[in-house]
């Protein structure tokens, strides 16, 4: 079944871009939960999102190949993606489970990559851009309705969320609620950036869009996302100069109410469970990385390699140490760690940028607090290791490149 839905989904994507890369780019984007429907050829997994984003690719190199050939990189472009490349063949050469890393290399380092390159070569301006934002709005909106339904009736939650109390949280069909959040918080960012910002056009379109995803969050009842996406959206509002120094006294205030009660301080402080338990596993992280500090666990070889260092305090076994930095350091290294904060680095000069021309201001501000919220977000969770989760970060590494393409400025 999921062969024949692959076939079907690389036939649309070909024929797509063949006619237009941009429009088969956000095909890809609004398609992202594929990455579930998963099949195997000749003993190869794969997954009906993989096989999109190469045939997008495929048929960009056909099509463009003269473009490609004439493509003169900066160093900062070509240090990216060589910095990028060499952390995953380290991560896979140190590995104890080179089978399984050898999943993560094709999903996570390769294909976003590939997509990655679709987007900086093969996109020109700002309309192509505005495309893949809606294309992604519109599948977090499709996703927060779906995870609202899915509250109300209960359909298809495990154990333990499928509770109807307190503690019921919506998985949709990710399986485990933090993925709701990690999908939709830097998305709706995004939304409520182009709220802030675009004309009244789309803007009641965007509301509800919005509304869809908020419902989804509380659904899913990831705290995470919502500290994520506050952050994020306190961006946006400082980016409007008759807002910002209410919205300064605004968030003063709101901290300081939220640090009066005793659950959130709890929450905020990592005093709660959760957080002796993020405590416990950055501990023991710790201890891997000061015994491996160049190569750290090596691409998906933290499950293995962390059970030598785990603290008896810290019982469950998690596939990563929950904090972005930690994350890219046991899988890519000390040169993945580099490179993390190269990638972050580039996204806020080149949007700081973009926010400085009015021309392109609404991406510019959009691309940082988007960036926040990932970066935010990532403090707690995971927000790269995951086939749809790495699509939106090189996606986001992309669309600020292309917008500074003509402007030879960095």
């Amino acid at each position: 079944m999921n062969l024949s839905l692959a076939i079907i989904a690389i036939l649309i994507i070909s024929t797509v871009a063949w006619k237009d890369r941009s429009w088969a780019a956000a095909a890809v984007l609004f398609l992202l939960p594929t990455y579930l429907l998963r099949f195997s050829i000749a003993g190869v997994p794969l997954t009906v999102l993989e096989v999109m984003i190469l045939a997008l690719f495929i048929i960009f190199v056909i099509r463009d190949w003269r473009k490609i050939i004439k493509l003169q990189p900066n160093w900062w472009q070509v240090l990216l993606l060589a910095l990028f490349i060499l952390a995953a063949i380290f991560g896979l050469l140190v590995t104890p489970d080179f089978r399984a890393g050898l999943g993560i290399f094709k999903a996570y380092i390769v294909e976003p990559v590939l997509f990655f390159l679709v987007i900086w070569i093969g996109l020109d301006n700002k309309q192509q851009v505005r495309r893949l934002l809606l294309a992604l709005v519109v599948a977090a909106a499709v996703s927060g309705l779906a995870t609202g339904m899915q509250y109300l009736t209960g359909w298809g939650i495990p154990e333990p969320w499928n509770l109807w109390n307190d503690n019921r949280r919506a998985t949709l069909w990710y399986g485990y609620p933090n993925a709701i959040g990690l999908f939709i918080a830097p998305i709706l960012v995004a939304t409520f950036s182009l709220i802030m910002t675009t004309g009244k056009r789309y803007r009641s379109w965007l509301l509800l869009a919005s509304a869809c995803m908020i419902i989804g969050l509380l659904s899913a009842q990831v705290e995470g996302a919502y500290v994520a996406a506050m952050a994020g959206v306190f961006v946006v509002m400082l980016s409007v100069p008759r807002l910002r120094y209410w919205v300064i006294v605004a968030a003063a205030a709101l901290l300081t109410a939220v640090l009066s009660f005793d659950r959130t301080r709890q929450l905020l402080l990592f005093q709660d469970t959760s957080g002796d338990v993020r405590l416990a596993l950055w501990r023991g992280t710790w201890s891997l990385l000061q015994h491996s500090p160049v190569f750290g666990a090596g691409l998906a070889g933290f499950p293995i390699t962390y059970d030598l260092y785990r603290l008896p305090s810290h019982v469950e076994l998690l596939l990563y140490p929950h904090n972005m930095l930690l994350n890219f350091w046991v899988e890519l290294g000390f040169i993945g760690v580099v490179w993390l904060c190269l990638a972050v680095g580039i996204a806020v000069v080149m949007s700081w940028r973009l926010f400085r021309d009015s021309a392109t201001r609404v991406y510019g501000i959009t691309a940082l607090a988007v960036l926040t919220a990932i970066l935010v977000y990532g403090l707690v969770d995971v927000p790269y290791f995951k086939n749809d989760l790495s699509v939106i970060f090189w996606t986001l590494l992309g669309v600020v490149i292309v917008l500074n393409k003509k402007k030879r400025r960095i």
